[in-house]
């Protein structure tokens, strides 16, 4: 089992409200076999041996992958996700534009092709919510050349904009280590609290350290999705800048992270121990930044991510 889908299982134990977590809905250490099986692949989206390319190397291109089964969200029902990515491979081209984790009612146009470029496979896509990682500014983003955001019905607002690491500027033919689009293995990690409407991102480079770059932003997704189905997966667009869009592994489960109720030290015991759920002791209203921030940095030392060659 890899590093993402054991951060994921960790993490989903961890988060979980119930006596014990639920089985995750999604463990893809391999994306070998599963377009037209497990996802429905739109697009420029195709699999590039046990990898998801989301779009390749070339200009205006627009993919989306997606699960083939809607996931079902109940009123105050949350999720946590773990995913590792790479952009990579444009010789001397811009580097854009960036990919997207999504939600939407109705997937079938995620990834067509007037989505491409910054559109990353999902603008205009109604009833949806994304978390984009942009690696590209079109034009006074907040977060510049190097940002994740939220974004929802498809309107590009970049709502919560920040940068990984602070570095909002990653142009030039040798993006930094801080740079999403400098060709390195990434990990995200996505947790959503359905209760509290609170969702929080964050990122880590290889094996270094992790970045809190969302800290319990707003987000209320009853409206959309209480009550049915959620198709669940990727998007991303090339324009005339382009790098390959690579998905390596995947992990997702229902259900809340609590995020006011985490401890630290239990967290780190939870994630050695096959007993997570006991592991787990909640703490009075601690400052949840706090807490999510050093329970994410201790999992994450705890990880090994072999950077990409």
């Amino acid at each position: 089992m890899n590093g993402p889908v054991r951060a994921l299982l960790a993490i989903a134990g961890l988060f979980c409200a119930a006596a014990a977590p639920p089985p995750p809905l999604v463990l893809l250490p391999s994306f070998a076999g599963t377009c037209g099986g497990k996802l429905i692949c739109n697009g420029d989206a195709a699999e590039h041996g046990a990898l998801l390319r989301l779009v390749p190397a070339l200009p205006e291109q627009s993919g989306a992958a997606y699960l083939a089964k809607a996931v079902h969200l109940d009123a105050g029902q949350g999720f946590v996700t773990a995913f590792t990515f790479r952009l990579s491979g444009n010789g001397d081209a811009m580097r854009a534009d960036g990919l997207a984790f999504l939600l939407a009612r109705d997937p079938t146009s995620l990834g067509d092709p007037s989505r491409y470029g910054g559109s990353m496979g999902f603008e205009g896509v109604g009833q949806s919510f994304a978390v984009e990682f942009d690696v590209f500014d079109n034009g006074n983003e907040a977060g510049g050349s190097n940002h994740i955001a939220l974004d929802r019905d498809g309107v590009l607002s970049d709502t919560a904009a920040a940068s990984p690491f602070g570095q909002s500027t990653c142009n030039g033919p040798a993006p930094g280590a801080n740079c999403m689009s400098n060709g390195d293995t990434w990990t995200a990690l996505i947790g959503y609290n359905g209760r509290d409407h609170e969702i929080s991102v964050a990122v880590l480079n290889g094996n270094g350290a992790l970045d809190l770059v969302i800290d319990t932003a707003p987000a209320n997704l009853d409206a959309l999705f209480a009550g049915n189905g959620a198709y669940v997966g990727f998007g991303a667009g090339t324009g005339d800048g382009r790098m390959n869009h690579d998905l390596t592994s995947w992990a997702f489960s229902t259900g809340n992270p609590n995020i006011r109720a985490l401890s630290p030290t239990n967290w780190m015991l939870s994630a050695e121990s096959s007993q997570t759920q006991a592991a787990i002791a909640e703490v009075p209203e601690p400052a949840s930044a706090t807490i999510l921030a050093l329970g994410l940095a201790a999992l994450a030392a705890r990880r090994k991510i072999t950077k990409a060659k």
